[in-house]
């Protein structure tokens, strides 16, 4: 398939719930958000230390070599991905569409037509997982408000258990559904802490099991654990993947602290191995780690299953063990520009590309002097590049293990800023056009801070997190953030002003409006009257001409439209665009002559893989 996608936040299908046991299911993944995830998804690396080791009571596991051969199962238009197999091992279930219309299909393995069971709805239709017994489908829609829903094998009787969740796992007995709180849609996407709570299929009844984060759960075959993936913010934004008892009790066991990305978990049918996505091997791909599965002690250090994949997105376990449907992805992601005439508001000329080859370039901001192109990486090692606006002189201002995102230029064109993990917490830093003069800007007591934005006066800073827009003075950094103004949207607009770009005269912001952890549109911010507008109800990320008056927007729909924020009139610019549609970011120089954006495409098949040796 092939579709474009983006970058704010959600993760995996993998639950496999039936896969567990006797029955099947595991879970998919999200495509708009495939596209930019799968950019973001690649990100840094630094060691490989495995988790934890096997109890003494527990006798290692030696990895028996595994053979494995390919097939393709799905070509459609799009991205195929959170599959799910049916207990029998005959059908499979997954989520495909484009934007934010996905759709929910069941196709016969080794068919070629696949049915849309959700096609009478125009909702977002994604993370589909069968019942143990194949009857029913869990999925999560934005449909009556949003939640976690049930119907039949085949389409059939919807109705909704959870007005909350997202990526439902079954339990094996088949009487509840486990969930996530946070919907992402990729490990670096993640903007929340979540939680984990277990809804009574038949009466709706919840319980909580976990606190803390956890996201993308998966039940266990035997119904002793539940295994899940987190952020661990006190290591700097590891991803980790971690089981804790199915009633809630006890303490979370990991399963990997390392610093590699590891999440989709998913359990092998007889209880004896977790599966999971990892770069630890070079690039996103396929393991697994022997494990006890009451306790949650693994039996030894994870196996490379690899596939002839770029990347594995999302995954699900035949019932027999024997075979894993995952989806094979692949995505580009490059700086553009096109001409702009202000007076007009209309585009001059086609676009251009100002970034090529295999270099994944995201993030663009030009130097209000229409000099530079500053942009960050999106692949195993996340840094930051200047270019030409031709795309000449490419220049790489950082290079190291670390994660440096969000670049910003001063009023100046003389620095930018950005967000880094390098001291093991994202952190505001700055640092000079020709790479010295590296410097950190703040000092974080609580949550991390991202996408640092100069004001026009180059001596303050507009942040956010995933609760607050944040402004600092950095004249004299390091600044201690108790210290700083807080700001807290109200719950009527949102939960956040996210990656916040100043007007012209320093008094407003414009930011995507955070609900819970979805980009849900965007608002501006008034320093002066400390108060909230609505700028646009869909998802978006502005940026200011340079009247002050004006805000041109990149929404998930693959247009740019211009915003007048006096009168309201909103006008599409250029559309039909393969924007990076869950984070693209734009920006224009001081006469705005040129608008400088992000694009992704994507592609994503379903692949079944055979384990040709059985699974001791």
């Amino acid at each position: 398939g092939v579709g474009g996608v983006g970058g704010a936040g959600d993760t995996g299908g993998v639950i496999p719930t039936g896969i567990a046991r006797a029955p099947s299911g595991s879970q998919r993944k999200v495509v708009w958000a495939l596209g930019g995830a799968v950019v973001v998804l690649l990100v840094a690396v630094v060691y490989m230390a495995l988790g934890r080791r096997p109890a003494a009571t527990l006798a290692p596991h030696m990895p028996t070599p595994v053979q494995l051969t390919f097939e393709q199962l799905t070509q459609q238009r799009g991205v195929e991905t959170y599959s799910s197999l049916s207990p029998d091992g005959n059908y499979v279930v997954y989520q495909q569409g484009t934007g934010d219309n996905q759709d929910i299909f069941l196709q016969r393995i080794g068919g070629q037509k696949p049915i849309n069971l959700t096609a009478d709805n125009a909702s977002h239709d994604e993370h589909p997982t069968f019942s143990p017994d194949g009857q029913s489908i869990a999925f999560r829609s934005d449909r009556q408000g949003g939640g976690i829903f049930v119907m039949g094998a085949t389409g059939e009787s919807v109705r909704r258990v959870s007005d909350e969740g997202s990526h439902p796992s079954w339990s094996p007995d088949g009487t509840e559904l486990v969930y996530a709180i946070e919907r992402f849609t990729a490990p670096f996407g993640r903007t929340l802490v979540s939680a984990l709570w277990a809804v009574d299929v038949a009466t709706g009844a919840k319980r909580k099991v976990t606190d803390g984060d956890a996201v993308q759960p998966s039940w266990s075959p035997h119904g002793h654990r539940i295994a899940y993936w987190r952020v661990e913010d006190e290591t700097g934004g590891w991803r980790d993947i971690v089981t804790v008892r199915a009633d809630g009790s006890g303490d979370p066991v990991s399963v990997t602290a390392d610093a590699h990305v590891d999440w989709n978990p998913v359990w092998s049918p007889d209880g004896r191995w977790l599966y999971f996505a990892s770069d630890r091997g070079g690039s996103m791909n396929l393991w697994r780690v022997p494990i006890d599965e009451e306790s949650g002690e693994t039996l030894g250090e994870p196996q490379a299953l690899t596939t002839p994949a770029q990347q594995v997105w999302t995954f699900s376990v035949s019932p027999d063990g024997g075979r894993v449907v995952f989806t094979s992805s692949s995505a580009t992601m490059r700086i553009e520009k096109v001409g702009f005439d202000p007076v007009a508001e209309q585009v001059t000329g086609a676009s251009a590309r100002v970034t090529e080859g295999s270099i994944a370039a995201i993030h663009p901001s030009v130097s209000p002097d229409g000099e530079w192109v500053a942009f960050r990486t999106g692949g195993r090692s996340e840094d930051l590049y200047l270019v030409r606006p031709d795309g000449s002189d490419l220049r790489k201002l950082t290079d190291d293990a670390y994660r440096d995102r969000g670049p910003s230029w001063s009023p100046d064109s003389e620095r930018i800023v950005f967000y880094s993990d390098r001291n093991g917490r994202y952190e505001l830093w700055s640092i000079h056009r020709d790479g010295s003069g590296l410097q950190q800007l703040t000092q974080t007591t609580g949550r991390s801070l991202w996408f640092p934005a100069f004001a026009p006066d180059g001596r303050r800073v507009a942040a956010c997190n995933e609760a607050h827009l944040v402004v600092l003075d950095v004249s004299n950094p390091p600044v201690a953030t108790q210290a700083a103004e807080f700001i807290v949207m109200p719950d009527d607009i949102g939960t956040s002003l996210f990656a916040p770009v100043w007007s012209p005269d320093g008094e407003r912001l414009a930011g995507s409006v955070m609900v819970g952890t979805e980009v849900r549109g965007a608002a501006i911010y008034s320093l002066r009257t400390k108060t909230f507008t609505p700028l646009l109800d869909e998802p978006c990320w502005p940026a200011w001409l340079s009247d002050g008056r004006r805000v041109l927007c990149a929404t998930q729909q693959g247009e740019l439209k211009l915003i007048d924020t006096e009168t309201g009139r909103t006008k599409v610019v250029l559309s039909e665009v393969s924007l990076d549609t869950d984070g693209t970011r734009i920006s224009l120089p001081a006469d705005d002559s040129v608008i400088y954006f992000d694009t992704m495409t994507v592609e994503g098949d379903l692949w079944m893989a055979t384990l040709r040796e059985s699974i001791p």
